[in-house]
């Protein structure tokens, strides 16, 4: 998770670095997935379901092969955090 300005006004290539770092992390705590959550402009910590969260396409779904599921993708983080309850993760989702 990414805060302050930086986060807020963070470029491409800055978000690539960030999520190479993130890949290291995973690699050296041994987790299956790394996702980046990082503030958005205007936006506390109230609204966090509205901060940006990029991830690989092969995090969200196995079947993106080779250099196609490391294409990261920006989402709202309530919108990450759908979809990895619709794969699993979580408590079972509710139908309002």
């Amino acid at each position: 998770m990414k805060g302050g300005k930086a986060a807020e006004s963070a470029s491409i290539p800055r978000v690539a670095e960030w999520m190479r770092e993130c890949d290291v992390e995973r690699i050296n705590s041994g987790a299956a997935y790394c996702f980046l959550i990082r503030k958005r402009k205007g936006m506390g910590a109230r609204n966090v379901g509205l901060w940006h969260a990029h991830a690989r396409l092969k995090d969200l779904n196995p079947a993106f092969p080779g250099h196609i599921g490391q294409t990261v993708v920006q989402m709202e983080f309530r919108n990450l955090l759908w979809i990895l309850r619709q794969v699993g993760f979580g408590l079972p989702l509710l139908d309002n």
